[in-house]
């Protein structure tokens, strides 16, 4: 299966290494837990829970794994700091905008893995950070969310 580019900065990245690191660690202690139980029940692999139930956890790290790596592998990795162009919105531009003519707040244009809207850190691949992506100062652009229509104003980009 072929993923699109996904676009990560550093940060990002690192932190899936992380949690890829620590997936595999799991993976080798439910490793040694499936062998311990094996051997408990005397190599009765069939008709045991506690070995089904081991076993449907270690398929279920080996997809966590996989998709990291699948991940990693696809990604473009960027330094946010080196915004080739300050007149349009990019990733790691911190851009102050207006929806629907509310009050203007900041936000910042990041990896999905580092994105926490809450401390305005909107994910390029959300419906505003897909939207004001490319937007030049003053410019409205639309978006849906949740089934409303939105407009946002870039106000600036710094």
């Amino acid at each position: 299966m072929l993923l699109e580019k996904l676009i990560l900065t550093k940060d990002g990245a690192e932190i899936l290494r992380r949690r890829l690191v620590k997936l595999q660690r799991e993976f080798a202690e439910i490793s040694r837990i499936k062998t311990e139980t094996a051997e408990n029940a005397g190599n009765l692999w069939h008709d045991n829970p506690a070995f089904d139930e081991i076993s449907a956890k270690q398929r279920m790290l080996i997809y966590a794994m996989d998709k990291i790596k699948r991940q990693l592998e696809a990604a473009q990795i960027i330094d946010p700091s080196i915004v080739s162009e300050r007149s349009k919105v990019a990733i790691g531009s911190t851009v102050d905008v207006s929806i629907n003519k509310s009050k203007t707040k900041k936000i910042v244009i990041s990896d999905p893995i580092v994105a926490n809207p809450h401390k305005g850190l909107i994910s390029y691949q959300s419906p505003l950070g897909a939207a004001v992506l490319g937007a030049k100062a003053n410019e409205v652009r639309s978006y849906q969310a949740d089934g409303k229509k939105f407009e946002v104003e870039i106000i600036a980009i710094r």
